[in-house]
């Protein structure tokens, strides 16, 4: 037997239904108008089939804000098929068809989901962390037969974390070992990760710092943790969060107080050009430039050969 659920109440079959909309309809305005709200109610209910026993739950795992396809067992033989979602207040129908009339389908699923009547698969676009959860496939296997058959699928939603960042900040060893302040960090992951640490020693790692946020909307998580790290040499780190993985860094490197890349060393000797062989290059010129006679300048020297014509 179909049972059916609406606002909290179990009807068993739609006969029942009919049966009180045929004799309801025969009395008054009011019981009319009664037997068609109960009539409404058979057509828009959800269906609430229980799978039977040792019914195989099928996995499927989702992008956040891509698309699935659910397909569900047999051909495009059957006369109805019902694709439903189960939630915490009962049963949703998601799509489906009839081949006998059409159903309503939520707004919410409407433009976002497509069935396909041949291969009994439903498309699903714009997944997001709402749609992960347990969903059932109902075949009707003939008209007019409330004989059905169940599948249930359990999908899952996930979103990959962006590269964590790593930091470390170190202080000078009063005495023995150094102390290194650690961190990883990364954002827009789903489901709630935890930072797992490489090449690390356990015994080392103290003063442990969680944090964890939850975006509003897409419900994507943000994740960090600190910690305090003992060491003496210099230690490569990485971390991971989810599927992601940042890149390996160095730190505790004794006493390397900083390191100069090439950009740096290149800015430095521009700079030396500048201040030290650019003015020596100007003064050079200025001393060694012959200074070139002005007519009427009475300081310039006369040949010899002119004061003697002139005598």
């Amino acid at each position: 037997m179909i049972s059916f659920i609406f606002a909290g109440t179990r009807l068993n079959g739609c006969s029942s239904c009919f049966e009180s909309f045929w004799n309801q309809s025969a009395g008054t305005h009011e019981d009319m108008r009664s037997s068609v709200c109960s009539l409404f109610v058979c057509i828009s209910v959800l269906l609430a089939v229980k799978p039977g026993e040792g019914t195989e739950t099928r996995n499927l795992t989702a992008v956040l804000g891509e698309s699935v396809t659910l397909r569900c067992p047999g051909n495009g033989s059957i006369p109805r098929l019902y694709i439903q979602k189960k939630n915490e207040s009962g049963t949703v129908f998601i799509n489906g068809f009839d081949t006998k009339q059409d159903l309503p389908i939520y707004p919410q699923y409407e433009y976002r989901t497509t069935i396909n009547r041949w291969d009994l698969s439903m498309e699903m676009r714009n997944i997001s962390v709402s749609d992960e959860g347990f969903y059932e496939c109902v075949h009707f296997l003939k008209i007019g037969d409330t004989k059905t058959q169940i599948n249930v699928f359990y999908l899952t939603v996930t979103a990959k974390y962006n590269i964590p960042n790593v930091m470390a900040t170190c202080s000078e060893p009063a005495s023995g070992a150094r102390s290194c302040r650690l961190s990883c960090s990364a954002s827009g992951g789903y489901p709630q990760g935890v930072v797992r640490w490489a090449e690390l020693n356990l015994s080392q790692m103290s003063d442990f710092q969680n944090k964890s946020l939850q975006e509003r909307n897409f419900k994507t998580w943000t994740i960090s943790q600190s910690l305090v790290y003992n060491c003496n040499q210099p230690t490569n780190v990485s971390c991971a969060i989810g599927d992601a993985t940042s890149k390996t860094t160095t730190f505790c490197q004794g006493d390397e107080k900083f390191s100069l890349d090439a950009a740096a060393i290149l800015a430095i000797a521009v700079l030396l050009l500048i201040v030290f062989i650019v003015p020596s290059v100007y003064i050079i010129r200025k001393c060694c430039r012959r200074r070139r006679p002005v007519p009427g300048d009475a300081a310039v020297e006369v040949p010899l050969a002119l004061r003697t014509a002139e005598t």
